[in-house]
């Protein structure tokens, strides 16, 4: 035990910065963040672990487990942004383990731990395992599924064995003990986000264990990328009915029904019955289904939006792209343990980008799953690559100069962009010095052949970018929220007031308010004059334009109590009430310090 956790000692501490320092300073962010969070308390609130509810309505975006977390942490002395986003961080520290464990199965320790090390300081599963939404759970349950396949699938050698000689007189088979972990952590997936938990992770199993143990594609990988057909004629042999049957029994898919009818299914059912089948329909229908077949609430793209979205998202280490697909398309010329874990490596990225790629509805979170196996690519090319070749050379050097161009284009554009959005926060374009300087020094070390050097400086340079982001210009940023300040000149603590929004409703006014929110849609007056004569003390939440409309159009019935710029977003919302001599007398001293809101 002492071994273990001194090898994964420099894992914890880089996944702890990243993930956990600074968690709760930054308030919760619109639209996903309050949404969960809020759906855990008033389930908490309610006494309620089965049926999602969140502003008082029946919430069928996702699952329950996230939920169950954060209603666990939430019995915590701990802040309340703090608590909705501790079961996200742990996940993701938990999958740094993993993925060290993955790494240290198929090519060894130092692969391993760079690996974990790699993927702790990427942009976009940090941004996963600081936020409330089930993404890294998600995640973490994925990469445990296929650890544990993997344990089947890159078993140790037998003495005297070759891999080749293994793979092809024994073959391999999940065990029961590997199959009941596997498919309890797909199960649990799908508690976490619903089908998706095991229909990507189990094609990832089945796509590798049939290429795996067909005979001509282990014995001769040399010429498959010049010839289709010879594609076509193994797909063809691989889907024989025969073949995929046995492969498909040595994955023992009984477990697999076991465990999504004993983890899963109960409570599909549960809140299938207390909701009457709304939340089901829901959830299948207009969550999974539409988002299929149409894009909604604007998240398009084209086939080109997950590689852009990689391409960001696993900052500052997509710059060494170009370079690794070239290591991994000569990995013919690698022993066959090599080739085996490239080739599951790519399988795991390409049927979650192809899957995605289909639906209609496209966000950058949905592909979160495959950064563990970018991570264990990367961190293996930069074990592979250790003698520059004249084909690698160039692409090195156009990696390190990206690097050191994307710093100088922090250092420009980013003042820009936050003097129009947050203005007085332009400095934080100093950002742009860590990617600057850690190209420059990657660049020399790769020259100079310090291979171990050249590992220690991108990790530090994007351990670094990582802290700054999240540690510093977040919770910079996060000063210009100032819902909660309009919350607190409301006077919500009056016996029957009432709070609506005009127009339009962000979660995180709802989740802050600690209370339901009516939702009244731009130009139904009739609705607000009905709510305005049935409540003595009605406060109104509407940007300024629509505020404006409503005071001229009522001016006897609407006083407006206080403003505050949108966030991110032009203009101003603007905070109305029926009644404002009540207030005057009610209301405390007016302040923008969230924690003597007195709605924490």
């Amino acid at each position: 035990m002492i071994a273990w956790l001194r090898k994964t000692a420099v894992i914890w501490l880089v996944g702890s910065m990243t993930l956990l320092a600074n968690l709760g300073g930054p308030r919760l962010w619109d639209r996903d963040e309050p949404r969960n969070a809020g759906c855990a308390e008033e389930m908490l609130a309610g006494n309620d672990w089965i049926v999602p509810r969140f502003n008082g309505e029946l919430r069928t975006h996702k699952p329950v487990l996230l939920y169950w977390a954060m209603m666990a942490a939430d019995q915590l002395p701990i802040d309340r942004e703090f608590a909705a986003r501790l079961p996200s961080a742990l996940c993701g520290i938990g999958t740094l383990i993993v993925t060290f464990l993955i790494g240290h199965r198929i090519y060894g320790e130092s692969t391993g731990r760079l690996a974990a090390l790699i993927l702790a300081s990427s942009i976009m599963f940090v941004v996963a395992g600081r936020a409330a939404p089930p993404d890294a759970t998600l995640t973490f349950l994925t990469t445990l599924a296929l650890y544990l396949f993997v344990c089947a699938a890159f078993a140790p050698l037998p003495p005297g064995k070759t891999e080749a000689h293994a793979t092809l007189e024994r073959g391999w088979q999940v065990s029961t003990w590997n199959a009941m972990g596997m498919y309890s952590a797909m199960a649990l997936a799908v508690l976490a986000k619903g089908p998706v938990g095991f229909v990507l992770p189990w094609t990832v199993v089945i796509a590798f264990t049939l290429l795996d143990h067909h005979r001509e594609f282990v014995t001769s990988p040399v010429k498959w990328h010049r010839r289709c057909g010879k594609w076509l004629c193994w797909l063809v042999a691989m889907l024989r009915p025969g073949f995929f049957l046995r492969n498909l029994q040595q994955l023992r898919p009984v477990f697999l029904i076991v465990a999504m009818a004993a983890i899963a299914l109960p409570w599909y059912v549960w809140v299938g019955l207390r909701t009457n089948g709304d939340w089901l329909r829901g959830f299948f229908v207009e969550h999974n289904l539409e988002r299929a077949l149409r894009p909604l609430e604007g998240h398009s793209g084209g086939l080109w939006f997950y590689p852009v979205a990689i391409l960001a998202g696993f900052f500052p280490w997509s710059v060494l792209m170009v370079p690794l697909g070239i290591v991994s398309s000569h990995a013919r010329e690698f022993p066959l343990r090599e080739r085996r874990g490239i080739r599951f490596f790519w399988i795991w990225i390409i049927v979650y980008v192809a899957a995605f790629s289909l639906a209609r509805t496209k966000l950058p979170s949905y592909v979160t799953p495959t950064y563990p196996a970018l991570a264990l690519l990367t961190s293996r090319f930069l074990h592979v690559a250790a003698v520059p070749s004249r084909s690698l050379l160039p692409w090195m050097r156009a990696s390190f100069s990206v690097l050191i161009f994307t710093g100088i284009l922090f250092m420009i554009g980013l003042p820009l962009v936050l003097h129009r959005y947050v203005p007085g926060e332009e400095w934080l374009g100093i950002i742009g010095i860590i990617p600057l300087l850690s190209g420059v020094i990657a660049w020399w070390y790769w020259s100079c052949h310090e291979r171990i050097l050249l590992r220690r400086t991108l990790v530090g340079g994007a351990t670094l970018f990582c802290l700054f982001l999240f540690v510093v210009l977040a919770p910079r940023i996060d000063r210009h929220q100032h819902s909660d300040h309009l919350l607190h000149q409301s006077g919500l603590k009056i016996p029957g007031a009432r709070l609506a929004a005009y127009g339009i409703l962000e979660p995180s006014w709802v989740y802050y308010a600690q209370r339901p929110i009516d939702e009244i849609t731009r130009g139904d007056e009739t609705t607000l004059m009905n709510l305005v004569t049935a409540t003595d003390h009605l406060y109104i939440l509407a940007r300024s334009d629509d505020a404006e409309t409503l005071e001229q159009r009522h001016p006897d019935q609407f006083s407006r109590v206080a403003e505050a710029p949108y966030f991110l977003r032009r203009g101003q919302i603007v905070l109305l009430t029926n009644r404002p001599s009540a207030v005057a007398s009610q209301l405390p001293p007016t302040s923008s310090d969230r924690d003597a809101a007195g709605f924490r």
